[in-house]
């Protein structure tokens, strides 16, 4: 009669083994990738507006798209500004970006940058400007953007 339940005991040590090795591999995993992928969008702080327009300027390309994308939620001038500041960025694939959101945001300040852009050597921000604005209903980008049709560019013709 012991025989049974020292097989029952035993059987249940080795789940309780099994289990507490699970746990611990999964803690070890767990805290590599907390050391290895530290993105700083993943705390409280991410959506701090100081925080944000900050990292328009100074983050990596991911960071500065992704602090312009949660600026979009923010009812704050200076958060529009910052947008329109990712319009400079070197890098054409921030101001594609920049300008996408900025499609969002229908203001006097936005519209202007929007058509000034539509002179930017890259021309997926050159479109997604003129998109932007026929979703604005900008009428006075169409002598702008008529101008596109005239350009060498095929891809704005």
């Amino acid at each position: 009669m012991k025989y049974p339940i020292m097989k029952l005991e035993l059987n249940l040590m080795a789940k309780s083994i099994q289990i507490k090795r699970k746990l611990a591999q999964l803690l070890v995993i767990s805290i590599a990738l907390f050391f290895v992928h530290k993105n700083p969008f993943d705390y409280a702080y991410a959506d701090d507006l100081n925080f944000l327009i900050e990292k328009t300027s100074s983050g990596t390309k991911s960071e500065k798209v992704t602090a312009m994308q949660k600026l979009l939620k923010h009812k704050d001038r200076r958060a529009v500004d910052a947008i329109i500041e990712g319009l400079k960025d070197p890098d054409p694939e921030v101001r594609r970006a920049a300008v996408t959101f900025l499609g969002w945001v229908n203001c006097e300040s936005v519209k202007k940058a929007l058509v000034n852009v539509l002179t930017d050597k890259d021309p997926g921000v050159r479109r997604r400007a003129v998109t932007a604005l026929g979703k604005l209903k900008h009428e006075a980008a169409i002598g702008p953007i008529a101008n596109q049709l005239n350009s060498n560019d095929r891809n704005m013709r």
